[in-house]
């Protein structure tokens, strides 16, 4: 423009593709981002999940055994006397790792 202000065409379409790049940049984020654990608070679910896991591991501490199950995107927790985690441990068929 002759009085010295620039005009720029392409705005509203720069606006518009760069919010475009910003929600598929947020997408791929989500998906690659790793999970939080999950605590399972049932044996029954516990066991329905170690159907379809790699692995299982095993944490024990004082008074409490923790075992963790590894699926290809997520991670399952439960905590349960040790008692019970053997009990869990004999019908997984999962490899048991002791940690």
């Amino acid at each position: 423009m002759r009085d010295g202000t620039t005009r720029n065409c392409y705005c509203s379409f720069a606006n518009i593709s760069f919010r475009f790049i910003l929600a598929r940049l947020s997408y791929a984020a989500k998906r690659l981002t790793p999970h939080m654990p999950t605590e399972v608070a049932d044996t029954e679910e516990f066991l329905k999940v170690s159907e379809r896991v790699t692995e299982c591991r095993v944490k024990r501490l004082k008074d409490i055994v923790r075992l963790k199950l590894r699926t290809p995107r997520q991670l399952y927790t439960i905590r349960v006397d040790p008692e019970k985690a053997a009990e869990l441990l004999k019908q997984i068929r999962c490899e048991v790792i002791e940690a």
